[in-house]
């Protein structure tokens, strides 16, 4: 159940929220207002914004090592320092910075292998 049991706050807002949904929402929509960027704008940027340095490492590799890598970047960056259990844990500026650095490159990084898996697929041979 991972990030859907544990219970966070932004700090100065009382209101709390599933580390889960934190992560999948608030994160992407806290940069889109920062931005003030609409949706397809910031894919836009993030898109520009990837190297072909990136682009390159970012499409080594299979779906198990790139779910290997989100896992222990959940245990590393997203789980460190949060309680399993009790009280909604504050979430101070540095941590949701840091947050938000790390949704862009995941983000990037999933356009990239989802274009990488598209061009494997349909440049293959039919069967």
């Amino acid at each position: 159940m991972g990030g859907n049991m544990v219970w966070v706050r932004v700090l100065g807002d009382e209101k709390a929220t599933r580390l889960h949904a934190f992560w999948d929402e608030n994160l992407v929509v806290k940069s889109l207002h920062d931005r003030q960027l609409a949706p397809a704008t910031l894919a836009d940027w993030l898109n520009h914004a990837i190297t072909s340095e990136q682009r390159k490492l970012w499409s080594a590799g299979t779906p198990a090592d790139w779910a290997w890598e989100s896992h222990q970047l959940a245990i590393n960056q997203v789980y460190a320092g949060i309680p399993e259990h009790g009280k909604a844990h504050p979430l101070d500026a540095a941590y949701i910075t840091s947050g938000q650095r790390l949704v862009a490159e995941q983000l990037s990084k999933a356009g990239i292998r989802l274009a990488y898996v598209l061009n494997e697929i349909f440049a293959s041979p039919p069967k």
